[in-house]
């Protein structure tokens, strides 16, 4: 059987998901907590890894309106790399 949690991480520092009000969403904005969400969830990966947790559900909101309108900011190109990153320690 494979047990794992979804979304909420408490066991380790350094992961805790950054958030934005909509009102304050701007390419400046948006680059700090994408950076910032993105260097919590390779920390909560890595302590995954390290106690054999092989399921964890990753919660829409590391990237703040990522599909929504008013984000213009090319989030895909600017953290690609940072992307094929974590998603190299998952397989």
């Amino acid at each position: 059987m494979k047990i794992g949690y979804a979304c909420v991480h408490i066991g380790s520092e350094k992961t805790k998901m950054k958030s934005l009000r909509l009102k304050n969403v701007n390419e400046e904005n948006l680059k700090s907590v994408i950076s910032d969400n993105l260097d919590a969830l390779e920390q909560i990966i890595a302590y995954n890894t390290e106690n054999n947790i092989k399921l964890y559900r990753i919660s829409s909101d590391i990237i703040p309106f990522g599909s929504h309108p008013d984000n213009t900011f090319d989030w895909q190109a600017k953290f690609s790399y940072k992307l094929r990153q974590i998603g190299d320690m998952i397989c």
